[in-house]
């Protein structure tokens, strides 16, 4: 009877234990660790632009032109310089329209996103 009540106090404690066990980071909802930005957004002459899940495979329209580069990706802070990010990749190519200051494009493998300032969805 004592071996029965070892292994249930044993099993308790391991149930406990992995209860208790965080090694996974904490994540929110969207799976991308808490404290992290979780939606890709890049700033471009002088504005911030954020993608609002419009998809990843848009055709690029005619009047938009390559732009530059994403030059730099921080995931934790907002980006406060032209060719910064987060969400996005170093290198990836930023395509704009003089005459359509609210959005811009961002090359994917499988087309391209569009991005939009904060109020110009």
């Amino acid at each position: 009877m004592k071996k029965h009540y070892c292994v249930i106090l044993c099993l308790c404690f391991l149930l406990v234990g992995c209860a208790f066990n965080e090694s996974e980071e904490d994540t929110v909802p969207t799976g991308y660790p808490s404290g992290e930005i979780s939606q890709p957004q890049i700033m471009y002459n002088e504005t911030l632009y954020l993608y609002f899940a419009t998809g990843f495979d848009e055709q690029l329209p005619d009047t938009f032109s390559l732009a530059g580069y994403v030059e730099n990706v921080d995931n934790v802070a907002t980006p406060n310089t032209n060719w910064s990010g987060s969400r996005v990749e170093v290198g990836q190519k930023v395509y704009a329209d003089t005459n359509d200051p609210n959005h811009i494009y961002l090359e994917y493998e499988t087309g391209y996103a569009k991005f939009s300032c904060r109020d110009n969805k």
